[in-house]
C-alpha cells in the first residue's frame, strides 16, 4: 500500500517491484483511474492492478456567517461532506445548519486540532474577523489540505499575509492559499458568493479547468 507522497508500507520483497508499484500508485491518485501494469521480476512476469483510495472529499468552514451558510447548503450539493466551525454557540448550530455533518461550537484553533484534514479536504475562513482568521491559518498551516482560502478584501488579506509572516507562518504555506477567495464571477449575493467559492474549489481539485466560459473554448477564442 503507498499514499500520496510515494511511502511504501510492507513489501512484495522485490524492490524494484516496490518501486514501480509506488510510482503507479502516485500516478493513479493524481490520475483518479486505476492502472495495471506488467513488471519483469527474476521470477517471471507479475501483472499488478492498482485502484486508489482517497478519503471522502471534506469542506471545512470557519465561521458560521451568513456566507456560511448557503455555502454549507452548495458544497453538500457539491458532494462534500461539511464541517462547520464557530467558537458562538447561537451561530454554530444544526437549526442554521442542517446540512452539515458535523457542527462544532468552539475556539478555532483547538476545534481546527482535533479535525482530521486530508489532501481531500478543502479548507474556507469566513470568520469575522483578522483576529480569528490568523488563528486558523496558524492552526492549518503545514496540514495536507488541496485547498485553504480566506476571505477579505486584497487590502486584508495582504495585511493578514504580511501579519502572519512576521508570526512565523511560512511563505510556503501563505503561497498556497487562495486569498481574496472565489472565481471572479461577479458574485453580489451571499447565495452568488458561496457558489464562487465553491466552483474556485472544483477547479483547484480537478486540475484541469480554465474558468473560461466553455462557449467561448468551444469557438476557439
Amino acid at each position: 500500500m503507498t499514499d500520496g507522497a510515494g511511502r511504501l508500507e510492507g513489501s512484495t520483497g522485490d524492490v524494484a517491484l516496490d518501486d514501480a508499484i509506488s510510482n503507479a500508485a502516485v500516478e493513479a491518485l493524481r490520475a483518479r483511474k486505476p492502472a495495471r501494469f506488467v513488471h519483469a521480476g527474476p521470477d517471471g512476469d507479475v501483472e499488478v492492478y492498482v485502484e486508489p483510495y482517497e478519503a471522502p472529499l471534506e469542506l471545512i468552514i470557519c465561521g458560521a456567517g451568513h456566507i456560511a451558510i448557503p455555502l454549507c447548503k452548495a458544497a453538500t450539493f457539491a458532494g462534500y461532506r461539511v464541517i462547520v466551525i464557530d467558537d458562538r454557540a447561537d451561530y454554530a448550530s444544526r437549526k442554521r445548519f442542517p446540512d452539515a455533518a458535523e457542527v462544532i461550537a468552539d475556539d478555532f484553533e483547538p476545534a481546527l486540532a482535533r479535525t482530521r484534514v486530508t489532501t481531500s479536504t478543502a479548507i474556507v475562513l469566513i470568520t469575522r474577523g483578522h483576529r480569528y482568521d490568523w488563528d486558523c491559518v496558524r492552526a492549518v498551516a503545514g496540514r495536507p489540505a488541496f485547498y485553504v482560502g480566506m476571505i477579505g478584501s486584497r487590502r486584508r488579506v495582504k495585511a493578514a499575509m504580511l501579519g502572519l509572516e512576521q508570526e512565523g507562518v511560512s511563505r510556503e504555506a501563505l503561497e498556497r492559499m487562495y486569498a481574496p477567495i472565489g472565481l471572479d464571477i461577479g458574485a453580489q449575493t451571499p447565495e452568488e458568493i458561496a457558489i464562487a467559492i465553491v466552483a474556485e474549489i472544483i477547479l483547484v481539485r480537478s486540475g484541469g479547468g480554465t474558468a473560461r466560459p466553455i462557449s467561448e473554448i468551444e469557438r476557439g477564442k
